[in-house]
């Protein structure tokens, strides 16, 4: 019997790596089933604790693995750390649009991956829940928790169960006493807030800190599909070193303030307002006009009411759907 290549490499499969050609579903947990199970729980937290006033989630959590998952997944449980880290942040980038000013309410993330035992979750009424192969239990915190301690004050904390072939949720109390002897070596992770956003905390708004006062604007911008006037380097680039600027169309005459004037008469006086607010040390954009920035559409301000949202280290700006901005600090 003779066999072409794409038939030799799937009896490979079948034999050397254990690939069924007739099932691809795998026995355990993929890695990128369990980055998807822990976001997904980040994301329900989140939408359940956030509100029109401010933005709240979870920054701990404990993820029980079926032994065998455990088993499976732990030589890479520290690359399960980072990428679900990236998928956090890009999400919370993408709401402090609408929160521009957001504070970080901790300053670290807290992972910690640990190997199911039997009986150590139970409901009120006593039932014993076991974890099952691909089906994590992820208790989320708001706050980081330190278990060994037992510094978790009275009340119980409510774990949230995703059974993935009806996706229904379930909650269920934390038998504290088991959970007090759990051993947190080799499978706990600490990392820092993304800089971007981690570094606004109290000390910035000390009043001690008057060295942040003196901080001044320094950015580069670089227009696509346009054209500045007024300035050198081809009219396509700017050095922003004001704490403030206004970029307008070519009819603005106004005199009184920094102004980035762009050959195009479609844009409105003040149509984008750009503020480096020097003691957070972060950049902020405000929009008069139609603007996108991360791809999103960036909420109009009116007169006093300007609405504020973040503005980081090369990213795009796109005014009226036709003019592209290159927005980089220059360091």
């Amino acid at each position: 019997m003779k066999f072409n290549i794409y038939q030799i490499y799937q009896k490979f499969k079948e034999v050397i790596i254990g690939e069924n050609s007739n099932d691809r579903s795998l026995p355990y947990l993929t890695a990128q089933e369990l980055l998807d199970e822990i976001f997904s729980i980040f994301q329900e937290r989140m939408q359940e604790e956030t509100t029109s006033e401010y933005l709240l989630f979870p920054t701990c959590f404990y993820i029980y693995l079926h032994q065998l998952d455990y088993d499976k997944r732990r030589e890479a449980f520290g690359h399960t750390v980072k990428g679900v880290v990236n998928m956090f942040n890009r999400h919370i980038r993408k709401k402090m649009l609408t929160y521009p000013d957001y504070k970080p309410h901790a300053t670290y993330w807290r992972l910690q991956f640990l190997p199911h035992r039997e009986g150590m979750f139970t409901e009120d009424n006593g039932k014993e829940i076991t974890a099952k192969q691909k089906e994590p239990f992820i208790i989320s915190t708001i706050y980081s928790t330190n278990f060994s301690e037992g510094n978790f004050g009275e009340e119980n904390f409510v774990a949230t169960k995703r059974d993935l072939s009806s996706l229904k949720k379930e909650h269920y109390n934390v038998n504290r006493d088991a959970l007090l002897g759990i051993d947190q070596e080799g499978g706990r992770f600490t990392v820092k807030f993304d800089s971007s956003f981690a570094n606004i905390t109290n000390e910035i708004y000390s009043d001690n800190n008057s060295q942040s006062f003196e901080k001044r604007a320094n950015a580069i911008l670089t227009i696509l599909g346009g054209t500045f006037l007024g300035v050198e380097e081809g009219k396509n680039k700017y050095f922003m070193t004001s704490n403030e600027l206004h970029i307008s169309g070519k009819n603005d005459d106004r005199t009184n303030m920094s102004i980035l004037k762009i050959d195009n008469g479609r844009i409105l006086n003040s149509h984008v307002q750009i503020k480096y607010f020097a003691v957070e040390d972060i950049f902020r954009l405000a929009a008069f006009g139609p603007v996108k920035c991360y791809e999103k559409t960036v909420p109009l301000s009116n007169g006093d009411n300007i609405l504020w949202v973040n503005l980081y280290n090369n990213s795009n700006i796109f005014i009226n759907e036709e003019i592209s901005i290159n927005f980089k600090i220059n360091k």
